[in-house]
């Protein structure tokens, strides 16, 4: 670098943003940091640029885009405006087209079929009135008496069972978020420099 950039700055165009890889600026140069105008500077460099100079940094430069339509932001077609973001969430908008396609069958009709289990061995009681003079079993105690007494064992035994089903039905689907929902490094690959202008 000292065969191409003299010590002196001389070899450097005034009035120039340049990108150095230095950590030393040349004389007569100053760092694009947006402060303002040395009062040192040359008459045609203020000129040009007023009483700030341009903030470079962290900055990488783009064309303006001058009508040829490649550069939709407003702040690219005007010469000394920046933009841009190093990281960028997207939003949904910006997210590819796609779909999380789920449902459940609709041909659920059905029923269920089964038995009670067979421990049934049980026998009911009853209770007989006489009515109107007619005995109805052993008369007791006269007309209008009652008799009582129990249905025979039936024995174990079971019953059989059915259940009706309830038609052809549908089930609701829910399918879980992924991500983490964070911005992306938006930064191409790059090479640190200081931007920095000769001043006269």
């Amino acid at each position: 670098m000292a065969r191409i950039i003299p010590a002196g700055g001389g070899g450097l165009p005034v009035g120039v943003p340049l990108h150095l890889p230095l950590a030393q600026l040349p004389k007569n140069t100053v760092l694009l940091d947006g402060s303002a105008m040395p009062s040192w500077a040359s008459t045609a460099v203020k000129t040009m640029y007023g009483d700030t100079l341009p903030d470079y940094r962290g900055r990488t430069p783009v064309g303006t885009d001058e009508g040829a339509g490649r550069v939709g932001a407003s702040w690219a077609k005007t010469p000394g405006q920046g933009g841009g973001a190093d990281q960028h969430q997207l939003g949904t908008n910006e997210m590819p087209s796609h779909d999380h396609g789920a449902s459940a069958s609709s041909d659920g009709y059905h029923g269920h079929s089964g038995s009670t289990d067979s421990s049934g061995n049980h026998r009911h009681p009853i209770d007989i009135k006489t009515s109107g003079g007619s005995n109805i079993g052993p008369q007791v105690g006269g007309e209008n008496s009652s008799y009582s007494s129990n249905t025979g064992w039936a024995g174990n035994h079971n019953h059989s069972l059915s259940i009706n089903g309830n038609g052809n039905h549908s089930h609701s689907i829910s399918i879980g978020q992924r991500g983490g929902n964070a911005a992306h490094n938006n930064m191409q690959p790059s090479i640190a420099g200081r931007w920095v202008m000769k001043l006269k």
